[in-house]
């Protein structure tokens, strides 16, 4: 099957980046010839822009050019940094993308015809964000060949009206359509339509898998890996305590005090190789607590400030892990020991799950 495969793939986070990765090499293994839409409106654009103006307080005449040269200097650095570098160099390795790039979806109007279109994975629905809003990510620019989502996610346990009435009339042209939580499954139920619950791409990988195109590390030190978006105390309290009894250094994602090291300048590839080698994770990243899962990592998930936890809550629910979400460090002592063998086991049934979905939407003729 041809498919063709839309989502936020190329916005440097991590997490979007190997979901997109994942979805699109299970589906080349199944023998589908599969590309990424090269999607990039301008507000997933701006990252590395020398002339955004992310705060609409500045702009205005006079003010935009006093901000846009403060920024200048520190703008410049991260354009040649090595983050962008490797973020950069793991697309076009890595993500098979279209020969076109397309900035509206009226330019995805002309776009080659497929046998699938997939909105794939991710915050790809997340109304909080202008992709939530974006008819690109509904599908909206074919009607051709079969239109489906797999394990894509609203990021929200709740819709104003507003987007509810306009998903739902997108939502209504698809064959089928999958969703990443059990809160989304619920969305699309108020919407009077059908949906299925799938695991993030990145389960569909087995652990030999994603070791395969890691990059060797060099390191023999032993770590607790801090990732926190936030500079949560509560998330640095539990590192310190796990720090110092399992006689381990505190290596963070993010410039904070306590941290013996920052591995602030990651790619996608080397996001995942600091998990593998951690000796525990302290995280409010989705995809930090996913891959602690797949590799079989101590972890623990602090809250985030944003309105974007019920995707974490449904995934710890999901593997029966709920007592690993942390709002003070005393919750240390009430964690049950993790069972690898029933989450291994949880995940093979995610995944069989996942792969039935798939071979369905891959192998059925188009409902008429």
């Amino acid at each position: 099957m041809r498919i063709r495969i839309i989502t936020c793939h190329d916005v440097y986070n991590a997490g979007a980046s190997l979901q997109a990765y994942a979805l699109m090499q299970y589906l080349k293994d199944c023998g589908h010839e599969v590309k990424i839409i090269d999607y990039k409106p301008d507000y997933l654009s701006r990252h590395y822009s020398l002339k955004a103006v992310n705060n609409p307080e500045y702009d205005r005449a006079g003010i935009r050019e006093i901000y846009l040269l403060v920024k200048m200097p520190g703008r410049i650095k991260k354009l040649f940094s090595k983050r962008k570098y490797r973020f950069d160099a793991f697309r076009k390795n890595a993500l098979e993308l279209t020969d076109t790039t397309y900035r509206t979806c009226e330019e995805l109007k002309n776009i080659e015809e497929a046998d699938l279109y997939l909105a794939g994975s991710d915050q790809i629905w997340n109304p909080i964000f202008p992709n939530g809003k974006d008819p690109a990510f509904f599908l909206q620019f074919t009607e051709k060949g079969r239109r489906a989502s797999y394990a894509a996610s609203f990021a929200v346990d709740a819709l104003k009206e507003e987007d509810r009435q306009r998903m739902k009339e997108w939502l209504k042209s698809f064959d089928a359509v999958s969703v990443r939580e059990q809160t989304g499954a619920t969305l699309v139920k108020q919407m009077g339509l059908q949906s299925q619950r799938n695991c993030d791409p990145v389960f569909l990988l087995k652990q030999c898998q994603w070791k395969k195109i890691l990059p060797e590390t060099e390191t023999n030190k032993k770590y607790v890996l801090l990732y926190d978006f936030d500079k949560n105390c509560v998330a640095e309290e539990i590192a310190e305590k796990i720090s110092k009894k399992t006689k381990t250094e505190i290596w963070s994602v993010f410039k904070t005090e306590i941290c013996d090291k920052v591995c602030a300048e990651i790619g996608p590839l080397e996001f995942v190789n600091l998990i593998l080698n951690a000796e525990a994770v302290v995280s409010n990243s989705f995809h930090a607590t996913a891959f602690a899962l797949i590799f079989h990592k101590e972890f623990f998930v602090i809250e985030r400030k944003e309105r974007i936890n019920t995707r974490m809550n449904d995934l710890l629910k999901v593997f029966g892990v709920e007592d690993r979400k942390m709002d003070h460090v005393k919750k240390l002592q009430t964690a049950k020991k993790i069972n690898w063998q029933r989450i291994e086991s949880i995940l093979q049934k995610e995944r069989k799950e996942a792969e039935e979905y798939l071979a369905k939407i891959t192998g059925e003729k188009k409902n008429e």
